[in-house]
């Protein structure tokens, strides 16, 4: 348990958290508006925004296939 907290404490640190605000709202109404998006896919939808928001363009993820949908506003890249 100590190990873990040790490395979240190291990320909190390490990277800048984007935090939900009305720069995310509006980005993921705009997504939302144009991309088809049900259900839990809400999730991915708001990670794309927040990186909008603080111009992320790029997504490193092993999830590739669910953010390929968003590749008109990101780049997402596979691990």
């Amino acid at each position: 348990m100590l190990q873990i907290l040790a490395q979240v404490q190291r990320f909190r640190e390490t990277f800048h958290v984007g935090e939900g605000n009305l720069s995310v709202l509006d980005a993921l109404l705009e997504i939302i508006g144009h991309v088809a998006v049900g259900g839990k896919q809400i999730h991915d939808a708001n990670i794309v925004a927040t990186m909008r928001a603080y111009n992320i363009p790029v997504l490193l993820t092993n999830n590739a296939t669910d953010f390929a949908r968003y590749e008109a506003y990101i780049t997402v890249l596979s691990l």
